[in-house]
């Protein structure tokens, strides 16, 4: 199994480029993009505003009752976006396809390293994924 695996990789770098492709040009269903994190303190007691703490604050601050402990659900906006991450339950108006596209990256990396891809990087030309 693990040789067809390690066979398979380009195929799986072709479904990596087309799920790129697809964030960046914003056709994924948004439900496919909420990241869910278990927050560790009550909003109140983060110093620092990470993008669960926002999330948990924004929830604060719309009357609903979260505690550290419990999870919070959210959409990752551009950085230059006020505020930075959107409730699953609000209007969402645009994501930061960017970042979605480096947590794919990431993901795919982890998964393939140990059948020889350790980088993924977005091709020059022609737009392919590739590998080193």
């Amino acid at each position: 199994m693990i040789e067809a695996v390690y066979e398979s990789r380009e195929e799986a770098l072709e479904i990596l480029e087309e799920y790129i492709s697809r964030v960046r040009n914003r056709e994924i269903d948004l439900e496919d993009l909420i990241i869910e994190k278990k927050i560790t303190r009550n909003p109140e007691d983060y110093k620092s505003t990470n993008r669960s703490a926002e999330a948990a604050k924004r929830m604060k601050r719309k009357g609903i009752d979260i505690r550290a402990g419990q999870k919070v659900r959210y959409i990752v906006r551009d950085q230059n976006s006020r505020p930075r991450v959107l409730l699953d339950f609000e209007e969402i108006d645009r994501y930061d396809n960017e970042y979605y596209v480096e947590k794919l990256k990431s993901a795919a990396e982890s998964v393939l390293r140990p059948f020889g891809v350790k980088k993924v990087e977005k091709g020059l030309e022609k737009g392919l994924v590739n590998y080193i």
